[in-house]
């Protein structure tokens, strides 16, 4: 009756290691798979970040400013419906649509400063934008 019984256990033991290996197995397609995805999606964003360089403003925020002080490129705030109209705010705004609006002169000059800017720029307050 003991044979039966080590048997069954070591039946059931190995059931447990099978199921163990399929989920395994389960667990490691679905990680490629995750891998693969994001290996494209960081294609993607390579592409568009080509296509779209000047429109990312890189920078350190400056001690004693807050994010709220740096409110991003022109571009950032634009939103259009159609490409057209896209072609032609591009051609009518040219490079402005590039500049950073900033909350002050003063956040402007700390940004310039301490800011590591990556490219040169042009800073706009917000006083100045109507």
């Amino acid at each position: 009756h003991s044979l039966v019984e080590k048997l069954t256990a070591e039946l059931e033991a190995m059931q447990r290691a099978a199921e163990g290996k399929e989920t395994y197995e389960s667990l490691h397609r679905g990680v490629n798979e995750l891998e693969d995805s994001i290996g494209n999606l960081e294609q993607t964003t390579s592409v568009l970040a080509d296509e779209c360089g000047r429109a990312f403003f890189e920078y350190k925020l400056p001690a004693g400013l807050r994010e709220s002080d740096v409110a991003g490129t022109v571009a950032r705030f634009v939103r259009i419906k159609s490409s057209e109209n896209a072609t032609a705010l591009e051609v009518a705004a040219g490079s402005r649509l590039y500049n950073v609006i900033v909350s002050s002169q003063q956040a402007g000059k700390a940004l310039l400063e301490r800011g590591q800017l990556q490219r040169r720029v042009v800073l706009i307050p917000t006083r100045r934008v109507v």
